[in-house]
């Protein structure tokens, strides 16, 4: 595995983005596709005609809640030689699989502090991204710039709408898959086209509005903060109900796979994830030791590649005793200061790799104007 991910920007119309996208990431976008055909036979039975004829069905919710994201799938599948629906089906995984099956693979640990735990007083959010060992070549390290809206960066599967990232406004977000029996493939706005429209929040609350705003197709966890210090961890389940709101304790907030708040039925993830508790906990046994001195460099080293529990630890590790389709491992690791704009990623464990700067464009064409 190389040091980071490629990188990509993207800027223009909707249609301009999506094909410089296709054009820039089509191997990575081919074998995303090729892994998720497998995935989705695996879990789901599904073959990928089928796949792409239920994603066909979340476009009008797509299209309403983002009408320049449809747009740009389009670009995208255009630019990488692909129809249209195999960029719609990758962005609709979560609702598909997890709708259509008893799946749960996802296992992230997600943390944010602020002020006085952090090392300069600052804000910082981070998150280990754990998911099918094949992923990684598909990953990539994407920068967005929509005219009139806040660029952002993303390390994300190529053709998604985004995951975890930042944007040029100070908001940060990361994340973490929750299902609930409720998770039944519902038609609404898809978890990655949330993700994506919290990185194109102007404020706290734009990112907030994000997710309350739509019918939510699936559950999902967003934990966002600001270059302000606002911070927050929503849980949020299918529908358009209520969000479960989270302030930070101590300055600092942790998440992982399974609700903390109210449940309107019951969380399916800890059927398969029995250790999501255990690594919120084993969090707050580590940052204990280390307050005041929260940094990328901490964080890294002294958090986010710990075994305890393995192989259901914060650093995961593909449990060999599984099938090779159901195995899970820490494919990257991201520690954002949203107080300078920057970041650190570890492409790979953070046990066994480097983490490496990522300064995106929007700080890099502000550090070149005169002062």
């Amino acid at each position: 595995m190389t040091a980071r991910p490629p990188h990509i920007r993207i800027s223009g119309s909707p249609m301009e983005r999506g094909t410089q996208l296709g054009h820039e990431a089509a191997d990575q976008i081919r074998h995303s596709i090729a892994l998720y055909q497998r995935t989705f036979a695996h879990f789901t039975g599904l073959a990928w005609s089928e796949v792409r004829e239920l994603a066909r069905a979340y476009e009008p919710a797509i299209a309403s809640y983002d009408p320049e994201l449809v747009e740009e799938m389009a670009g995208t599948a255009q630019g990488a030689g692909l129809d249209f629906e195999d960029i719609l089906a990758i962005n609709t995984r979560t609702e598909v699989m997890y709708g259509h099956s008893a799946a749960v693979l996802a296992e992230c640990t997600s943390v944010a502090a602020r002020g006085r735990p952090t090392k300069d007083g600052g804000v910082i959010v981070a998150q280990n991204w754990d998911w099918l060992p094949a992923a990684s070549r598909s990953t990539i390290l994407l920068e967005v710039a929509i005219p009139g809206r806040p660029a952002f960066v993303t390390f994300v599967e190529a053709g998604l709408a985004a995951k975890m990232g930042f944007n040029s406004a100070g908001v940060a977000m990361v994340t973490n898959l929750l299902l609930t029996d409720r998770d039944v493939g519902t038609f609404g706005v898809p978890f990655h086209v949330i993700l994506r429209n919290i990185l194109l929040g102007e404020s706290f609350e734009e990112a907030k509005a994000a997710i309350t705003r739509p019918v939510r197709a699936s559950s999902g966890n967003y934990l966002i903060a600001t270059a302000g210090g606002d911070m927050v961890n929503i849980e949020a389940q299918p529908g358009s109900g209520p969000v479960h709101e989270m302030a930070p304790v101590d300055d600092v907030l942790i998440h992982t796979n399974s609700f903390c708040g109210p449940l309107d039925g019951r969380d399916r993830a800890l059927d398969s994830l029995p250790d999501s508790p255990g690594r919120v906990t084993r969090m707050r046994e580590l940052i204990g030791p280390v307050r005041g001195r929260l940094d990328a460099e901490v964080l890294g080293a002294e958090l986010l590649c710990d075994h305890a529990g393995r192989p259901g630890s914060v650093c995961r590790h593909a449990d060999e005793s599984l099938p090779q389709p159901e195995r899970l491992a820490t494919l990257g690791s991201i520690v954002i200061d949203i107080s300078s704009s920057t970041a650190q990623l570890c492409f790979g464990a953070p046990c066994e790799g480097t983490y490496v700067p990522v300064v995106p464009a929007f700080v890099e064409d502000q550090q070149m104007l005169p002062r």
